[in-house]
């Protein structure tokens, strides 16, 4: 990450203060001291170069996904507990996946180094399942007499969400893709809900008096402007032209960035339209339970893959979200799931 002259570290009244070329720069600070908005956030949006940044907060990777549009804000978070980010894109890394053929993968599933009791991906919804509690992701475990289960990374130490079978949270999976293939009234809701979060900007409502960008842009040139024709007239000094023009500049800058945030947002909203609408049409055409009974594992976890975001698991009901549509309820009972499960000889209930 470096600047033309190297890492920007200030400025003062000479001007900006950098590191210099080719070298090392470190910042010590104490917790909430500036670290990151003073000296990070501002090396990010000066540079042209690819950045990697690491952070336990999403402060970084929420402004940069909104301030930068000339390439990508990727986020690895392999723990799962970072929510869905708009304008972000989630990359990862998985030696089954990069394996060519299927003795590589299993080989590679083999040296995972899995704890005793934990299936390594041996469900169809393995990296799909996550806790509504804590957020996050959980993993699949066996009670030895067959019955397979998911459990939250946290159960026991914090966190009180029941273990729930596999089979039920397919079963789960399917309804949703279901419902959402045939199911007209809850397609017509869905296209009424993203239609109005997609006008929630741009119509901006009778109670949202902020200006539009591109106004507070125009009335921002018409004040320079004034501003130009007072100093040559000689009317203000020029500290005095200085300082308000430095806040004009501020002022153009916050107005810019909130016009490329709300094009963001109109073309992200856009976009999960027509993502419901191509999921929405595959899903018609698409008897899904019977394709499901007759499909084997692999085929599964492939139509899995395409159309299911998450189930999220929650103590008393389930919500499945799939993808380019927002997360469905579903009630335990329509899945055969109770409301609490034990884990005992016979597996979960």
């Amino acid at each position: 990450m470096t600047f033309e002259r190297g890492v920007y570290l200030g400025r003062d009244s000479h001007g900006d203060i950098t590191g210099g070329e080719e070298r090392s720069t470190l910042v010590l600070g104490p917790t909430r001291s500036g670290k990151t908005s003073s000296f990070i956030i501002p090396n990010l949006l000066l540079t042209t170069s690819p950045s990697v940044t690491t952070s336990t907060k999403t402060d970084v990777v929420n402004l940069m996904a909104r301030a930068r549009h000339d390439g990508a804000t990727m986020l690895f978070d392999p723990s799962g507990t970072v929510s869905a980010l708009r304008g972000v894109l989630r990359v990862g890394c998985s030696p089954i996946r990069q394996a060519q053929t299927w003795d590589g993968s299993v080989l590679a599933t083999r040296t995972r180094g899995f704890a005793k009791g934990v299936q390594p991906a041996s469900d169809v919804l393995t990296s799909r399942v996550r806790c509504g509690l804590c957020g996050k992701r959980m993993s699949i475990q066996q009670n030895g007499k067959g019955s397979t289960f998911y459990k939250c990374w946290s159960r026991g130490q914090g966190c009180d969400q029941p273990v729930r079978s596999t089979k039920g949270l397919s079963r789960a999976a399917v309804l949703g893709m279901s419902l959402l293939g045939t199911d007209e009234d809850l397609q017509a809701a869905i296209r009424r809900r993203l239609a109005g979060r997609t006008r929630t900007r741009a119509g901006a409502g009778r109670g949202d008096r902020r200006p539009a960008p591109a106004v507070t842009l125009g009335a921002l040139s018409e004040h320079r402007r004034k501003l130009l024709e007072l100093y040559f007239e000689g009317k203000i000094s020029a500290d005095g032209f200085k300082e308000a023009e430095d806040r004009l500049c501020a002022d153009v800058e916050i107005a810019r960035a909130q016009a490329a945030e709300e094009s963001l947002e109109v073309q992200s909203k856009s976009d999960l339209e027509q993502r419901f609408e191509e999921v929405a049409r595959i899903l018609s055409d698409l008897d899904v339970e019977t394709v499901w009974k007759a499909a084997e594992d692999r085929e599964r976890r492939v139509l899995v893959e395409e159309l299911v975001e998450w189930v999220t698991v929650f103590p008393d009901h389930l919500e499945v979200t799939v993808a380019g549509a927002p997360a469905l309820n579903v009630r335990l009972e329509e899945v055969g799931l109770k409301g609490s499960e034990i884990v005992g000889v016979g597996g979960p209930t």
